[in-house]
């Protein structure tokens, strides 16, 4: 049996579930008026808060009713059949209307989806008992789905057709037994305009990374020789260790879900994202999301970022000073940390009429930083000079100190 849904509720008949509250268009409830013995249960299904909308359905009629019904999440879980399950007996003629598979669709396609209920079998009376009739569309009005009671007159003349301003289906309520007794779809009121990554929670422990030092290592930027040659009672020199030097800073985010609901849209990074034991960035970084919804896939685009890491030092006792016969050895490094992770977070989104809601997501982070470059120089006698050391300018103490390009 399919695994039930992350919001689902059955309750009695005189009672309805309750859908969580969300940016939904106004809703249409089709089928049967008020309440009936053997009407079915009120199911409520709903994954959104946790990214994955509605992007399938399958259902079957007879002559006289849609019997059974079920649907698909973005995430590729199915839900129960509602009503009477495919195959399972109890109608004598079986289905007489029921498409070769069922339709499913990405959750960045929009879809319009128009109801009707039955004429019900009570005599002198042709108020619905049942649903008749349902149909996907998709934005543009052409038909993708079809499922009805085949017996002519079976199917009410008019129809609902649900409001599809952001096209996307947020849930659904389902009454349902040895039938389908009603349906409800709940819309997405208006497409996304924009989204957040806030409250980002990784799955590694940034503590424990930064204790174990995993992914930081020490990269030296430069290093080099001064010296000065001139024999004793002669004049000192000075010099000057200094650059700068350009690093590739990494940061590339993706979420794992398809859950957006928009195509492309604009998602920022807000907050602080670590890079453990290395820097703290905060910032806010705009990405581009491409999403590939049949593997369930997101991929990130790596921001091209840099970072500048300046040094500069000397040595001596006045002015960056050798002596006659001195020498020094500078070198400048910095600290690259590298983190990656799965994450959880919350997406805060915005729609295009300005309303605002949030949602959970999963999802990958790949970070490159570097530390503030340090600079250090010791110096020494001339004679402790390796053989094949770098060396670098420097000038008597009448002029201005060059400097060293590293």
């Amino acid at each position: 049996m399919a695994s039930l849904p992350l919001f689902q509720s059955a309750l009695a008949d005189s009672q309805k579930c309750n859908m969580p509250q969300g940016p939904y268009s106004t809703s249409v409830m089709v089928g049967l008026g008020g309440e009936r013995a053997g009407s079915g249960n009120w199911f409520c299904l709903s994954e959104w808060q946790n990214g994955d909308v509605i992007t399938g359905v399958e259902a079957w009629a007879s002559d006289f009713a849609v019997e059974g019904i079920k649907f698909w999440y973005a995430n590729g879980r199915d839900s129960p059949w509602y009503g009477r399950p495919l195959g399972g007996g109890g109608i004598p003629e079986g289905p007489t209307s029921h498409p070769d598979k069922p339709y499913k669709w990405d959750s960045t396609s929009q879809v319009q989806i128009r109801l009707w209920g039955n004429k019900g079998q009570i005599k002198g009376s042709s108020a619905s008992n049942a649903i008749g009739r349902i149909q996907i569309l998709d934005k543009d009005g052409n038909e993708k789905y079809n499922v009805a009671a085949t017996k002519k007159g079976a199917v009410q003349d008019a129809y609902a057709q649900l409001p599809a301003d952001g096209g996307i289906v947020m849930g659904v309520k389902v009454r349902a037994d040895k039938w389908v007794s009603n349906l409800e779809f709940f819309m997405l009121k208006s497409p996304v305009a924009s989204g957040t990554l806030t409250d980002v929670k990784y799955e590694k422990d940034v503590g424990r990374y930064a204790k174990e030092n995993g992914g930081i290592e020490q990269a030296t930027l430069a290093s080099v020789y001064y010296k000065n040659s001139n024999s004793a009672g002669g004049s000192n020199v000075t010099y000057r260790f200094a650059n700068s030097v350009t690093k590739a800073v990494k940061k590339s985010v993706s979420v794992t879900k398809s859950n957006t609901w928009s195509g492309h849209i604009g998602i920022e990074t807000g907050g602080s994202f670590g890079i453990p034991g290395v820097v703290e960035v905060k910032n806010t970084i705009k990405y581009d999301f491409s999403y590939e919804r049949t593997e369930a896939k997101t991929e990130g685009k790596d921001e091209d970022l840099s970072r500048v890491l300046n040094y500069e030092m000397g040595s001596g006792a006045a002015n960056n000073m050798l002596a006659p016969g001195k020498a020094a050895y500078c070198k400048a490094w910095s600290t690259q940390g590298t983190f990656s992770s799965d994450y959880t977070a919350t997406m805060q989104a915005k729609l295009d009429d300005g309303t605002r809601f949030e949602y959970k997501v999963k999802g990958h982070v790949d970070t490159v930083g570097w530390t503030d470059a340090v600079a250090e120089c010791k110096e020494m006698d001339i004679k402790d000079i390796p053989a094949d050391a770098k060396e670098g300018e420097t000038s008597p103490v009448n002029k201005r100190a060059l400097l060293f390009k590293a």
